[in-house]
């Protein structure tokens, strides 16, 4: 059997001491540090993720604000556009209106004028047509301008119902 001896028991124990503290010195105090480097990195890591997730929301924040207030301008700008749209299009309307109430105005100057030319021409030639007539009925001469001025204040005096019937009786 075996026998246990005191000394190789301290000694066993003396070197597992040993060996612990080595262990302590060599292996378990630097692992120590690097979990304690590792975990204090990964601490750092996790505070810069929070920070970089607490940027990012606000980015985020601010990019939908500006976002909202783009959308809120373009839908203004637009309405503005619209709005103005309208007014040169009134403009524009009443413009053209104007226009086409002052070549009215104009073509019915102008019709007037021409009417008035054309009624002039025929009174000149209705009484030189006449004084012809009655220089050959009566067989005498007459005196242009005193009776160009007898038969035009004869001729305004005619209404439409006289030279009706004067022209109905010389049929």
């Amino acid at each position: 059997m075996m026998e246990i001896r005191i000394v190789d028991l301290l000694l066993t124990i003396l070197n597992f001491f040993i060996l612990m503290g080595l262990l302590y010195l060599v292996l378990y105090r630097p692992v120590l540090n690097l979990l304690s480097a590792r975990e204090a990195k990964i601490k750092r890591e996790n505070e810069e993720l929070a920070r970089l997730r607490k940027e990012a929301e606000e980015l985020r924040s601010r990019w939908e604000a500006k976002n909202q207030e783009l959308a809120s301008d373009r839908r203004r700008i637009l309405e503005e556009a619209r709005q103005q749209g309208l007014k040169e299009k009134e403009e524009l309307i009443s413009q053209a209106k104007e226009e086409a109430f002052q070549i009215l105005a104009r073509a019915r100057q102008e019709v007037l004028r021409e009417r008035n030319r054309a009624w002039e021409e025929l009174w000149k030639e209705m009484v030189g047509i006449i004084i012809l007539i009655c220089s050959k009925v009566v067989g005498e001469e007459f005196n242009e301008e005193k009776h160009r001025k007898k038969i035009r204040t004869f001729i305004k005096s005619l209404d439409a119902k006289t030279i009706g019937e004067l022209t109905n009786e010389a049929h």
